[in-house]
């Protein structure tokens, strides 16, 4: 089964700062559990700067798993805020 895609949350979390340094412009991070040769959903995305996301030493695709403990960020409950921020951006609600 294929994880959950959605191009406008992607986008949406482009609009956002890193959630490391608050830097723009910033990447769409899957963080989520995926198979093999799969990303997880997109709704695990978080916002992420091009160093964080995959160029400096303690970017997430130089730590891998140990990312989110380096950065004391608990990205269940971070992916979680970013959902119900969504929802009320899509019914017209401040976020």
């Amino acid at each position: 089964m294929k994880p959950p895609r959605s191009p406008k949350y992607l986008a949406w979390v482009r609009t956002l700062p890193c959630s490391i340094c608050g830097r723009w412009p910033v990447e769409s991070a899957h963080m989520g559990a995926h198979g093999i040769g799969q990303k997880s959903s997109d709704f695990s995305c978080i916002p992420l700067c091009p160093d964080h996301h995959r160029t400096a030493q303690d970017a997430a695709h130089q730590l891998g798993r140990r990312f989110a403990q380096h950065h004391s960020l608990d990205l269940p409950a971070l992916t979680e805020r970013l959902n119900k921020r969504l929802i009320k951006f899509m019914r017209g609600s401040p976020g």
